[in-house]
């Protein structure tokens, strides 16, 4: 997910992709990585939130997945991983407002 709102797709969903730096999760999750630094804020646009949440949405929607913060995480929360991401700009109140918005 970029900045602008341009969504790539690098692997299938149905494939495992190491995105969460836990095995197992990874083998059960669907990642949506985000193009920035977590010390640089301005890379969260409105274009970016409006169209991961959009994506999120439809993810959820497919799989039969809860639109909550239980289902729906960043990768800093993932045990056994050292990530950082989306880190502390991330406004995941905006965000879930939004994922809950799309059908």
């Amino acid at each position: 997910m970029s900045s602008d709102g341009h969504v790539a797709q690098c692997v299938r969903e149905a494939d495992i992709a190491w995105h969460a730096g836990n095995w197992d999760c990874n083998t059960r999750s669907i990642g949506i990585e985000h193009e920035g630094w977590v010390d640089q804020p301005s890379y969260f646009t409105d274009a970016m939130y409006e169209r991961s949440a959009r994506l999120t949405a439809a993810i959820c929607a497919r799989y039969g997945i809860p639109k909550d913060r239980a289902h729906i995480i960043g990768h800093h929360e993932v045990r056994g991983s050292d990530h950082t991401d989306p880190g502390r700009h991330w406004d995941w109140k905006r965000y879930m407002r939004l994922v809950g918005n799309f059908a």
